[in-house]
């Protein structure tokens, strides 16, 4: 996962970035004023070295503080983070009903979702999130993904497909959130489209890897 800017709110993250360059630089030149005394030469390392820091603390916030009280007014987004189990209903072919498990994976700037789909006679398939956009609309915040299917190999009904999912975060408590929405795929199907409705449940913060 890759560090962006686009679940970052600007204006806080600057002045973030010149409150610590300013203390970094304060503390930076009274130890090397006091090492100076050893060493002439440790002057040279105090540009790096402030640089430095400031980035190995963000690359330290995108990973594990960007969702603790207090740190998280730098973000955009809610901590979604975690397993949720629930079924997939498609009006396709019939229409019917599957297991589906979503497990996402989350930093302050990036979101992974993994899907994974049981159908009636126990064969998985794995969908992984290649585009995840955030928003927040009328005090919800709307999940919306594009994502790739692997489908089950020798399955022409369980094809390998690409398509899309909106989801709307509802949070009934701290521990109880739940995932719902739509989804629409690019499977041949003889009403067109494959589609459908999701919802899960909020299970854990541990992620298993299958159904």
């Amino acid at each position: 996962m890759t560090f962006s800017l686009k679940n970052y709110k600007i204006k806080a993250l600057i002045l973030v970035t010149i409150i610590l360059y300013v203390v970094i630089s304060q503390i930076t030149s009274f130890v090397i004023g006091f090492l100076e005394v050893y060493w002439k030469d440790i002057g040279i390392i105090k540009a790096p070295g402030t640089s430095a820091l400031i980035l190995t603390f963000f690359g330290f916030y995108d990973k594990k503080l960007w969702n603790k009280k207090w740190f998280n007014k730098l973000v955009t987004v809610p901590d979604i983070s975690g397993r949720y189990v629930g079924s997939l209903r498609y009006f396709h072919n019939g229409g019917g009903e599957r297991k589906c498990t979503l497990e996402i994976t989350q930093t302050g700037s990036t979101t992974l979702i993994r899907g994974y789909f049981q159908n009636e006679i126990g064969d998985i398939s794995l969908s992984e999130s290649s585009i995840v956009e955030i928003t927040e609309t009328g005090g919800f915040y709307d999940i919306i993904f594009i994502y790739q299917n692997d489908g089950v190999l020798g399955k022409q009904s369980y094809s390998q497909h690409i398509g899309v999912n909106s989801l709307r975060l509802l949070t009934l408590n701290s521990n109880q959130k739940v995932l719902s929405g739509k989804y629409f795929n690019n499977r041949e199907t003889k009403k067109g489209c494959g589609q459908g409705l999701v919802e899960v449940k909020y299970e854990s913060k541990t992620l298993k890897g299958t159904i």
